[in-house]
């Protein structure tokens, strides 16, 4: 329904009769009006000029008015909203189901549809974001290959790049900010130290490496296995097993 079908609509209903009218031979819900007193009522301003829906324009809204296929409403499909009987001095306007629309409780705000409507605004605004996501993620997919495909060449193993938890984590970290050399270095930090060693081997794959981790594993200083000290040794040890702890 356009703004003027609506302003129509409106007009007619405000104007007809409340109560019958026997005298003037009037039912409830009935009014007399005219094409040009439509015109008038809908007539606005641009600037000092005065605009009227043309006679036409008006003719056409009453037409749709008065079509049952057009105009139904869910009281009664087969009714619809008008019918015009035509007189000397314009025409007799009868509103279907005038009751209806005169019932205060049908016009009671209803909190539980606001609140619903609400919902699905929200849900809307919220497709631009999760689609931006998505074409992100859908960017770092070439990122997430070449990571696995290198962890996969350091440790001789065959993980899959497009499992949805490697994604995750993986995506995870690149939106912190970290770049694909901070994963190789990662990656070789701890197969320097983990990839000989039969109890830590297994430790060698994404979830541990990509997880919360990421940052102290990124940091970490690598010695060289030919001049470690006894210390140093005892350190390593000691921080397997506190890693072992966090895992």
């Amino acid at each position: 329904m356009s703004p003027l079908h609506l302003k129509v609509w409106l007009y007619i209903l405000m104007k007809a009769r409340h109560e019958a009218d026997e005298t003037k031979g009037f039912e409830r819900g009935e009014c007399l009006i005219s094409i040009p007193e439509i015109q008038e009522v809908c007539s606005y301003k641009v600037g000092y000029r005065t605009e009227k829906p043309t006679k036409h324009q008006i003719d056409n809204i009453l037409r749709w008015l008065r079509k049952t296929s057009e105009a139904t409403n869910e009281y009664d499909v087969n009714t619809p909203m008008i019918t015009t009987t035509k007189t000397t001095r314009g025409m007799v306007v009868k509103v279907h189901n005038y009751n209806v629309y005169q019932d205060p409780k049908n016009y009671e705000y209803d909190k539980e549809s606001d609140n619903e409507n609400t919902t699905n605004t929200k849900r809307l605004r919220q497709q631009p974001d999760t689609i931006h996501k998505n074409v992100k993620e859908l960017k770092n997919d070439k990122e997430i290959k070449d990571i696995i495909e290198y962890l996969n060449s350091q440790t001789s193993k065959s993980f899959r790049h497009n499992t949805k938890k490697t994604q995750s984590l993986i995506n995870a970290r690149l939106n912190e900010g970290y770049s694909v050399d901070d994963f190789r270095t990662v990656i070789d930090n701890k197969t320097s130290q983990w990839l000989n060693d039969p109890s830590n081997n297994k430790y060698l794959r994404p979830e541990t490496l990509f997880g919360n981790k990421f940052e102290s594993y990124l940091n970490e200083r690598l010695v060289p296995s030919t001049n470690q000290s006894s210390d140093n040794e005892t350190f390593n040890i000691t921080d397997l097993l506190s890693e072992e702890d966090d895992r």
